[in-house]
Parts: C-alpha cells; sequence; structure tokens
C-alpha cells in the first residue's frame, strides 16, 4: 500500500508536465466541442486527463475575491513596485549593497514558489507573462556556477549566511514552475543551482548548517524529473548530515514528537515533507510513514485552534502558549498536509485540517488590500500588517517585502493541490466554494465541476457535472468530521444520510447529473487546556467564530463569558463576510460574531476565546469537534 501512494503522488508530480510536451492524439468531434467550451488546447487537455489535481479553477463568491485580491494587488504588482529583490542578486559584487536582512535572498524565490502554485489554480495568461518575465530575469542572473544568490563570490554558500536556505527556495520554486507550465528552462536553471550544490557540499566539503539542509526536498523532486548521479550523491550526502544532526526519519518512525527532535523550528517542516520525497527517490514507504507520524505529532501537540502552526517560530509541545502564530510558519502547515493528503488520498481528515487553515489562518492573514498579510494572527488582539510589524526587513528599493509577504501567496495557491485529488479509483471533491473546477475522471477524461453555494455558512452544496461522454467512476464527497446529519442526492432522487469520511457515489455519469449535497453545518467548541483552560472557542463548520469591535461597537477587547448549556443563535446574512450571527452571552445579553477571516478589519481589536461555562457537558474526543451530547 505505501509503495501504491508513493507511486500516485509520482503520477501527481510527474506526469501533468510530462503529458504535455507532445501534441498528443487526435482529438474526437465532440471532445473537440468541449474543449472548445472550456478554452481548452490539445496540449492542455493531455496534461489535464494525467493529473491528480485540478488543472484550473475559476472561483467566485468570497474565497474567489481573496484570490483575485492576491493576484492582482499582489503577484502582478510585486517585483515592479520591489525591483531591489532582482537589484541585489544584480549588485553581489559591487559593493553597493543595502543593508539586508541575512535571508534576504529567499524572497524571490519564496515570490515564484507561492506565484507559481496560484497560476496552478487559476491559469491566468497575465499572471503566466508576469512569472516568466521573473523567470527571465533571474535566469539572466545567474552566475556561471549555478549560484543564484546575493551574496558576494567569496560569500557564497557561507554558513553564517542564510544561502543555502535562500536556495532552498529558489529551487522549490523553479521546480514548481515547471510543474506548473511545462518551463525548460525553469529545470535548466534549477540543475545549474543544484551543480553550485554539489560543488560546495560534495566537493569542497563545506558545512551545511542544520537550518538549511531542508534543501534536500527540493532536490529529491528535481531529481525525480531530471535523475543523474551526482544529484543522487548530493541527495545522499544531506540525507546522511539530516540522520545525523536533526533525526527526523527515525524520531518520525519510533514516535517521538516533533518539538523533541533536536531542530524543531517552524521551517524544520520542510525537513519533515522532504521525507517524503526522499522516500520516493529511495522507492521505500518509511519515509512516508515517518512524515505521516511528525505531522501527526505537530497536530496534538503544536496546531492552535486557528489553524496555525507553531509559537514564537517554534514547536514548544502545547498549542495554547502565549506567542506569535507567524504567517509563514501556517502556510507551511498546509503545505505539509498537503504532501501528507497525496501519500494518504483515502484519508479526508487530512483535508479537514487544512480546510480549518485555509479558512482561518490562511484567509485570516491575508489583509484586505490583499497586498499585504500578518506576520501574527493571534487567537485575541489586533492583525496588524507584516510590513509594519516586520518594517526591519524592508529596504529601499523593495518596501513590501519581508519573509511573510514573500511567503503568503502559497497559502492561497495551495488550493491546487488539494480542491479535487483524482486517482484510478475515484474523484475526490474536497474543496466546497462558489465556482468552476476542470479536472480528470478516473478514466482519464477531462471533466468541469460546478458548485453553487454559500458554503461555510449553508451546508448546502449543489454539483453539477459536464463531460464529454458519459463515464461510470465514484465521485467522492467529503463529509466533515463535524458534521451533523448530512445528506446527498443525485439528480433529484430521495436524499439520503452520510457519515463522516468520504461519501462514494458510483455510476455512470453524464452530461448535467446534480448531486445536492446538504452538509450538516452546526455550531461545535475546542475547550482550552493548559494556560486557556476554561475557556472556549466556537465554530461553525470549518470558520472560527470570533467577536468583533467592528460588529460589536463597544466591545473593549475583553470577551464575555459564554455558556455553552444555553447558548443561543441565529444565523444573520452580512455582505462580505463567510458566517455572521448572533449569539447570547452568559449573562443574558447578546453580542455579533463574524468569521476569524473577517474579523478585525482595519485593525480593529477582536476576541476568538472566550471564557467558559458548563463546560463539561461538551462530549466528543476531537479538539475542535466537540458539541453537546
Amino acid at each position: 500500500m505505501k509503495k501504491f501512494f508513493l507511486f500516485a503522488a509520482a503520477l501527481f508530480i510527474l506526469i501533468p508536465v510530462i503529458a504535455g510536451c507532445g501534441t498528443g492524439p487526435e482529438v474526437p468531434d465532440a471532445e473537440s466541442g468541449f474543449m472548445e467550451k472550456y478554452f481548452i488546447s490539445e496540449q492542455e487537455a493531455g496534461r489535464i486527463k494525467s493529473s491528480s489535481t485540478l488543472y484550473r479553477a475559476d472561483l467566485t463568491g468570497y474565497v474567489g475575491k481573496r484570490v483575485s485580491l492576491n493576484q492582482e494587488n499582489w503577484l502582478m504588482t510585486a517585483v515592479k513596485d520591489n525591483p531591489y529583490i532582482l537589484e541585489a542578486i544584480e549588485n553581489r559584487n559591487s559593493g553597493q549593497k543595502h543593508d539586508i536582512v541575512t535571508w534576504y535572498g529567499e524572497f524571490p524565490g519564496a515570490f515564484l514558489y507561492g506565484a507559481a502554485q496560484c497560476y496552478a489554480l487559476t491559469r491566468s495568461e497575465s499572471l503566466y507573462d508576469e512569472i516568466e518575465k521573473l523567470v527571465s530575469a533571474l535566469e539572466s542572473l545567474q552566475a556561471e556556477n549555478g549560484y543564484l544568490g546575493n551574496y558576494s563570490d567569496s560569500e557564497q554558500f557561507d554558513m553564517k549566511y542564510w544561502d543555502v536556505g535562500a536556495h532552498f527556495f529558489m529551487l522549490q520554486g523553479l521546480v514548481e514552475w515547471y510543474e506548473a507550465s511545462g518551463s525548460e528552462r525553469a529545470l535548466d536553471m534549477a540543475d545549474r543551482i543544484s551543480s553550485a550544490l554539489y560543488r560546495y557540499v560534495c566537493v569542497r566539503r563545506n558545512p551545511v548548517s542544520v537550518g538549511q539542509l531542508m534543501v534536500l526536498a527540493p532536490l529529491c523532486r528535481l531529481q525525480l524529473i531530471r535523475p543523474d548521479g551526482q544529484k543522487l550523491k548530493l541527495i545522499n550526502e544531506l540525507s546522511r548530515l539530516t540522520d545525523l544532526n536533526c533525526g527526523f526519519y527515525e524520531g518520525g518512525l519510533n514516535g517521538t514528537p516533533y518539538y523533541m527532535l533536536p531542530v524543531h523550528r517552524w521551517e524544520n517542516m520542510f525537513d519533515v515533507q522532504g521525507l517524503y520525497w526522499l522516500g520516493m527517490v529511495r522507492d521505500d514507504g518509511n519515509y512516508a510513514e515517518s512524515m505521516l507520524n511528525l505531522r501527526n505529532s505537530l497536530l496534538q501537540t503544536d496546531r492552535h485552534m486557528t489553524g496555525g502552526m507553531t509559537t514564537g517560530e517554534t514547536a514548544v509541545g502545547t498549542k495554547w502558549a502565549e506567542g506569535s502564530i507567524e504567517t509563514c510558519a501556517s502556510v507551511l502547515w498546509e503545505d505539509l498536509n498537503a504532501t501528507c493528503y497525496a501519500a494518504s488520498p483515502d484519508d479526508s481528515r487530512i483535508i479537514d485540517e487544512i480546510e480549518l487553515t485555509f479558512y482561518n489562518a490562511i484567509l485570516g492573514a491575508q489583509c484586505e488590500d490583499g497586498k499585504t498579510c500578518t506576520y501574527n494572527t493571534p487567537r485575541n488582539g489586533r492583525k496588524v500588517s507584516s510590513s509594519d510589524e516586520l518594517s526591519w526587513q524592508a529596504t529601499p528599493g523593495s518596501p513590501d517585502f519581508n519573509c511573510c509577504s514573500a511567503n503568503y501567496a502559497r497559502g492561497i495557491g495551495l488550493l491546487s493541490k488539494w480542491a479535487t485529488y483524482t486517482d484510478g479509483r475515484a474523484l475526490r471533491i474536497n474543496y466546497y466554494g462558489d465556482g468552476e473546477i476542470i479536472t480528470s475522471t478516473p478514466g482519464g477524461n477531462i471533466v468541469a465541476v460546478s458548485q453553487q453555494t454559500r458554503y461555510p455558512s449553508d451546508g448546502k452544496v449543489e454539483i453539477t457535472l459536464d463531460l464529454v461522454s458519459p463515464e461510470k467512476f465514484t465521485l467522492c464527497l467529503r463529509i466533515p468530521f463535524w458534521a451533523d446529519e448530512s445528506t446527498v442526492s443525485v439528480n433529484g432522487e430521495v436524499p439520503y444520510s452520510v457519515i463522516a469520511g468520504y461519501a462514494g457515489l458510483t455510476r455512470e455519469w453524464k452530461s448535467g447529473d446534480t448531486v445536492v449535497l446538504n452538509i450538516g453545518t452546526c455550531l461545535h467548541f475546542m475547550k482550552g487546556e493548559n494556560e486557556k483552560g476554561g475557556k472556549v472557542a466556537l465554530y461553525y463548520g470549518p470558520c472560527l467564530i470570533a467577536m468583533d469591535k467592528n460588529i460589536n461597537p463597544t466591545f473593549n477587547g475583553i470577551a464575555p463569558a459564554l455558556d455553552v448549556e444555553s447558548l443561543d443563535y441565529v444565523l444573520v446574512r452580512k455582505n462580505d463576510y463567510m458566517v455572521a450571527m448572533k449569539v447570547s452571552t452568559a449573562d443574558g445579553g447578546q453580542i455579533g460574531l463574524v468569521d476569524f477571516a473577517s474579523a478585525g478589519r482595519g485593525g480593529a481589536a477582536y476576541a476568538s476565546l472566550f471564557p467558559g461555562k458548563n463546560l463539561e457537558s461538551l462530549a466528543g474526543s476531537v479538539d475542535w469537534g466537540l458539541r453537546l451530547p
């Protein structure tokens, strides 16, 4: 079974690009009409049919607006408005450099990493052109020896700088762009970086800091696409150093909690993710098992009620400690979970966790303009733009760039990795939201999946399929673990109940078939522990619910107590909010609550953790699925 997962994920990563390299077979007339309807070229058709993940999504509604803001106000303007991220590379030997943070070199690669994933989500032509301009600029700046950083020739890959780590982001960005667009140029650039690292690590035997061994992950991905002996030697040496200094692989297999490993900062989750790719290179499923175990450890100890990850940029063994909940770490938590899902695509609970992170930590970190994001997104407090909180990372010529702004777009683009998933057994629908997704069927045909819904404020989801020709396959609908009394019906048939997990519908599907899913969206809770004992968080569906000064003008930052046994609520419709409701307080009052992602606009105070009464009456064993019996 482990080998099957590795093989399935290999298809997920490699085949979409390989299949797109030729013109493919002659397309039948019916398929030609379908492709014309959805503006799909013959080359794209081959890639769609071979891919496990979606090919294109046209999302509307609340999430669609957030996707558009991210693209138009950040991805399309960031490089033009912040030219120094490239000038720092161009001027690396000139001595005419601004004062920069030691990790400044990660910014262009991290930006490319996220932009490529956003392109894989939307297939925007204008975004494609913008990314191609960036890749062309980087190609012109790459040194003959493959180096693509901002330090001088005498300082390249020096351990006192975050330089190998910067090339990790560059490699990830280039590999992602190849997978999204088929750019052989991006692969050539990545190969040159690999050669530079090989000379540094394997020929000169220079040391690599434990914090930068994460470069192993993209090198494994590159090896799977373009295998060669030199790269494999580099991978094996970096793997040896990682085992020697970090203990991720053995720790994952023997059940050591992540926070107790020798190194356990947020960035080291990239190393955990890298175990999966190393297992694919070595054809050994134990690496995926180790990754999944470490992911589960993080879930138990360090994933916050907001879906964010780590405290003060490191794993501390409790999700209730006070400290910053960094956007970079939350994005990587979503990224790690997406890889875990590729390893175990029948585990819908992984998607439930991704959904928690996406709707709260990711969308909650995006500022209203879509251009900026937070550094810290606290449970209670205010959301402050990273441009303000991390202003010390800005330089003349790149005022908008810091570690979080460079990484944030990936949190949006990762939707392309988990919204749907297809293999030879089923087409799984994981994301619910207004819009249309182009993806593939288990039989290798193209399908358009349209959704009409107000989810997550309303659990009714109407799904319509459009196919070239009828095909028998299993359509799996994700039923979240917190859902209450969900039902499904096909083409107006009598609805029947479905339980948490995947509801599999096997039949011959044809164009126009409609599935109506009613997810039992309900109010549920999470009890605070340790430092936050006696407190409670409220959720409606996947959305954490917060009290906001914009909705409650007299709110002074101190949340009122809520009695979970006598708590009454009523949903209200408010434009530009995912969820809004009125809730009774323990003292007989009433407050307005909104989804966490929408709370705190304009710097307003908010709270999502409330003093609780009668918390012992909550039943259940899942930390954010507790409810009254």
